[in-house]
């Protein structure tokens, strides 16, 4: 009987053995099962990266374009005096920062004129002249729109043989000052314009200034044979 019952155990115990081995086995199977499913992550995971840098680098692209699209290049004051008779020049104590020119749409006949602009700075204040050959006399070309609150009519003595007249504006907040002269040449069909930005502009001559500007040299008929010129 003892040897009876001790196969008994035995049997039962290579029985137990086999079920524990089948059930670790199983456990050991599981990672090989969710292998596809990580991979397939993973490779989602790859691919929306990738989109989003695709996203991010056109809209970079369209950025940069956008920046690019800068309608003033940089020129010479020999491009400026081709471009617009009876041209200013620099005050004579103004540091020029830069010429530059925008093109704009004309007819065959080159009207209206590119509008070229000077930068320059004098006496601690920073200034900018434009000037467009070919457009009305009510063409705003300075581009500065500010609630303007005091305005004054004047005759500029050195610009068109001192028959010349303009308009000085002025535009004030707290610690800013914005002074603008414009005038109109009739005689050719020139618009000009004239201005100045500080923190404070009390007791300043925009008008002073511009006649500085004027130059005989640059009157579209100084090297013409004087009977063409009268004419």
């Amino acid at each position: 009987m003892k040897k009876a019952n001790r196969y008994v155990e035995m049997i039962l115990a290579g029985v137990l053995a086999g079920m524990v081995m089948t059930g670790c086995g199983s456990q050991a199977e599981a990672p090989a099962t969710a292998e596809p499913e990580t991979a397939e992550a993973e490779q989602e995971v790859s691919e929306e990266a990738a989109a989003s840098e695709e996203t991010e680098g056109a809209a970079e692209e369209e950025s940069g374009e956008t920046q690019m699209a800068n309608p003033w290049k940089e020129c010479t004051e020999e491009d400026a005096k081709a471009a617009c008779p009876r041209l200013f020049k620099a005050p004579e104590d103004a540091v020029v920062n830069g010429w530059s020119m925008m093109e704009v749409e004309s007819n065959e006949n080159g009207i209206p004129g590119p509008l070229v602009q000077m930068d320059f700075r004098m006496a601690g204040v920073d200034f900018c002249a434009r000037a467009q050959y070919g457009v009305d006399e009510n063409e705003d070309i300075a581009g500065m729109y500010y609630d303007w609150a005091a305005t004054e009519s004047v005759t500029l003595a050195n610009w068109g043989g001192g028959n010349m007249t303009g308009k000085l504006t002025r535009y004030m907040e707290e610690g800013w000052t914005v002074d603008l002269l414009t005038w109109y040449d009739y005689e050719i069909g020139i618009a000009y314009s004239l201005s100045a930005e500080a923190e404070d502009l009390d007791g300043f001559d925009l008008q002073a200034v511009a006649e500085q500007m004027y130059e005989a040299a640059n009157e579209p008929t100084v090297d013409m044979p004087a009977d063409d010129a009268e004419q």
